[in-house]
């Protein structure tokens, strides 16, 4: 649910702060498809146990320092291309490509921290949040040329930190009894089996 608003929310954060709102905006294929994720969002069948689903207890504390680890590098290569795509003036500005990029670290960092606590359907954001910065990785790696792309260390660990936060998340299990961030009481078993059916 979070996770489709996330990548959106990272694009506009980097249209803002490169003071680049039309050309990160408009070039961007996400724009065609906001309007269905807010209605994927809204209309997710979890509902209201989707919040009530965080809670101490499911956080995967491995992940988090993980997301934790990463945020610097990612904060950095953010601030790069912000600057990069409010001073350049080739195609690749005038296309919104480094508001892209930047947005490409918020939604890493964004997703890695939803997907360390655990919210009912956390295991494809767990996937997505390890396979977006190994995509970059490799694609780096093939493509040391290209602009935006890292440099062999910086691409061989997103790779490595990519595959590490996949495997950390492949054999957390949920929380058997999970207490709500904020509240005493205990979820109650309907919203216990709607999240169990919804995290498979």
């Amino acid at each position: 649910m979070l996770m489709a608003l996330i990548p959106m929310a990272g694009l506009l954060l980097s249209a803002v702060l490169s003071g680049d709102v039309d050309a990160v905006v408009r070039f961007n294929p996400l724009r065609y498809a906001a309007w269905v994720i807010v209605v994927a969002a809204l209309l997710h069948p979890a509902g209201r146990a989707f919040f009530r689903s965080f809670s101490v207890s499911r956080v995967n504390w491995v992940m988090l320092a993980l997301v934790g680890i990463a945020a610097g590098p990612l904060l950095v290569f953010a601030s790069s291309n912000i600057s990069l795509q409010r001073t350049v003036t080739d195609s690749h500005s005038g296309m919104g490509h480094y508001g892209f990029m930047a947005a490409f670290s918020y939604t890493v960092i964004a997703v890695g921290l939803l997907a360390s606590l655990r919210p009912v359907g956390w295991r494809l954001t767990g996937w997505v949040a390890g396979l977006i910065p190994s995509l970059l990785g490799v694609t780096s790696v093939l493509y040391p040329d290209a602009t935006s792309s890292l440099a062999l260390g910086w691409a061989l660990a997103a790779v490595a930190w990519g595959v590490v936060f996949i495997a950390a998340a492949a054999p957390s299990k949920d929380a058997k009894s999970p207490i709500p961030i904020g509240s005493p009481d205990v979820v109650s078993k309907p919203e216990r089996q709607v999240e169990a059916r919804l995290s498979d």
